[in-house]
């Protein structure tokens, strides 16, 4: 299960957002519309994983990829990893899964 202060701190800003929840392999936040500015992505391995790898790529129609912008990989439970702030050059941006041994959390804010 993710954790209660994580999932907390995305909740408090109405820029910050869960797109995916204990989440394992293959899952994803589906394609969400890109914001207009640079935004953060936060990733946690929940508790009881081991290793994680997770990946934010851009589409133009919201139905195919056109590009990766990022990867990300945590390898202790409870780790958290915020990115610095990315500008998608793409109108929709999507989370995945890659690879786990567990369930990831993912957000997105400002």
């Amino acid at each position: 299960m993710a954790d209660v202060e994580f999932i907390n701190a995305l909740s408090q800003s109405v820029d910050r957002q869960i797109v995916l929840q204990s989440g394992g392999v293959g899952a994803s936040s589906g394609w969400l519309p890109a914001l207009g500015w640079g935004e953060r992505f936060m990733a946690q391995l929940d508790t009881g994983g081991t290793s994680a790898s997770v990946a934010l790529d851009g589409s133009n129609d919201g139905s195919t990829s056109a590009g990766q912008l990022g990867t990300w990989s945590l390898d202790v439970a409870n780790q958290q990893v915020v990115t610095p702030p990315i500008k998608s050059p793409y109108a929709f941006i999507r989370l995945t899964v890659v690879s786990a041994t567990g369930t990831v959390t993912l957000g997105r804010g400002a």
